[in-house]
């Protein structure tokens, strides 16, 4: 771990010994061993901030899909009281896990941009995606989510068939 933090070409090296490639995590590691040392206070501080900007991602995403303000808030409430990120927060290496949903999170955010007819918002798209495949694996499911927004927002016809091979496709 230590040479993954002092190193930030790291990240792009070669698999061994079950370390993975994660280049953009291993840039956040790098800048936090430049910034805190060998102090985990100012990692889990990271950590906890990451997961609370991911509870507002997951309110402002839930009120791009129309659902009440109550129920966005809600949605964040309980994102952000979760169990299952608690064990994440408590570790260091919980850091992947919570850079790469937020840069998901945000990658589907742009994505209902894209489907309310900003379709400038695609790079967004695809820089944000990109990036959450840097970090973590778990983006591999982002087309499949993709898609089932675009079929979410469009009823049958031509307009859905032109979104999903003009922008789902691609990715």
């Amino acid at each position: 771990a230590h040479k993954i933090a002092s190193d930030p070409l790291a990240g792009w090296g070669i698999e061994s010994k079950g370390y993975r490639r994660h280049p953009f995590m291993v840039y956040l590691l790098f800048v936090e061993q430049l910034i805190f040392g060998i102090k985990p206070v100012g990692y889990f501080l990271v950590n906890f901030l990451l997961h609370f900007f991911n509870s507002l991602l997951v309110m402002r995403l839930a009120r791009s899909l129309k659902a009440a303000p109550s129920a966005c808030f809600l949605a964040a409430l309980l994102f952000l009281c979760s169990s299952s990120f608690y064990s994440i927060l408590i570790k260091l290496t919980g850091t992947m896990e919570i850079l790469g949903l937020s840069c998901f999170l945000l990658a589907i955010l742009a994505w209902t941009e894209c489907l309310r007819g900003h379709f400038r918002s695609y790079w967004k798209v695809v820089v944000f995606q990109t990036l959450s495949l840097l970090t973590c694996e778990v983006a591999m499911v982002f087309p499949l989510i993709m898609l089932y927004l675009a079929c979410f927002t469009y009823p049958r016809g031509k307009v859905r068939s032109q979104m999903l091979w003009r922008f789902v496709t691609p990715i």
